[in-house]
């Protein structure tokens, strides 16, 4: 089955490799520049980013699925493959180089845009569920407990949001992101993703509801709508309050299907297998990169 899916998409691997090397060439290669004597591995950083970004697309979640996958199909492309320890700690290593590649396909396809209608929201990166009675030493400092109110759940993680512009008809395309500890507010990580906003729309849940922030958004003609929220000890909400909130919700399900395609296709919501902080920032910023090379087209359908 894998070999046949190999053979048809070869010309996909080819392109994304002759593009990662670009990309790693003119970008890439600051963060992760290595002073030492082994800085010209013989299986290069741009091979390591092919391979990762490539296994995801193939849904291939976890490293040791993606290693077994390449060094059983695609071992005549990448003759050099180290082993499976070296190549897991090479991806963790090029963790900033993840990163600055997400942020250059952002750029390249111009996504942020002013006066345009866009959606933001978040969803929980799980590393483990939140059952012990002390939280796990897992990238200490970067992950921390907290509570997602649409699942219910306790778990220790980090939490990962989107502004994405709406399109009709498709999920939206990411514009801007960020991720925090999981025991921060949305908004929190919103006013960040939001400092230097102008001239948009923007529909947010209700965990983005703040009198003053928006007020502050307004005078840069930013307009942050949300459900319409009911306070304790008042009255149920009015027929026509909560026909404007069924509106808004079905406005913003676009982002919910981004988020469901990014937990089903590349499993960013479940985190289990990751054991530091670059492991986790590798797992975050690979799929959001091949997600994105999805959307703009580098591989087929």
């Amino acid at each position: 089955m894998y070999s046949k899916c190999v053979i048809t998409n070869i010309h996909d691997l080819i392109g994304l490799y002759c593009y990662i090397c670009q990309v790693y060439d003119s970008r890439l290669f600051v963060n992760v520049q290595r002073l030492s004597n082994n800085s010209c591995p013989k299986f290069t950083d741009a091979e390591v980013l092919t391979v990762y970004l490539w296994g995801l697309n193939e849904q291939l979640l976890n490293l040791k699925a993606i290693y077994s996958f390449t060094k059983r199909y695609l071992l005549d492309c990448f003759p050099q493959l180290p082993s499976y320890a070296a190549f897991a700690n090479r991806v963790a290593y090029l963790s900033t180089a993840l990163m600055e590649l997400s942020e250059e396909l952002l750029t390249e396809n111009g996504a942020y845009q002013e006066f345009e209608n866009y959606l933001i929201d978040t969803m929980p990166v799980i590393v483990s569920q939140a059952r012990q009675r002390q939280a796990p030493r897992v990238a200490q400092g970067f992950c921390s407990l907290g509570y997602c109110p649409t699942k219910k759940l306790y778990y220790y993680g980090v939490k990962f949001s989107i502004l994405g512009r709406k399109r009709a008809g498709a999920m939206p395309i990411p514009a801007k992101f960020g991720v925090c500890g999981a025991n921060e507010g949305d908004i929190t990580l919103g006013k960040a993703m939001l400092a230097d906003a102008f001239n948009m729309d923007i529909f947010a849940d209700l965990g983005y509801i703040s009198q003053p922030w928006h007020d502050e958004l307004f005078l840069r003609n930013v307009h942050l709508h949300t459900s319409v929220k009911r306070q304790c000890n008042s009255p149920p909400l009015s027929a026509k309050q909560r026909l404007e909130s069924k509106k808004h919700s079905s406005f913003r399900q676009p982002v919910e299907s981004f988020f469901s395609s990014m937990a089903s296709r590349f499993g960013l919501e479940r985190a289990h297998f990751v054991r530091s902080t670059n492991g986790l920032l590798s797992f975050i910023w690979g799929r959001l990169s091949a997600a994105l090379l999805r959307i703009f087209g580098w591989f087929n359908p």
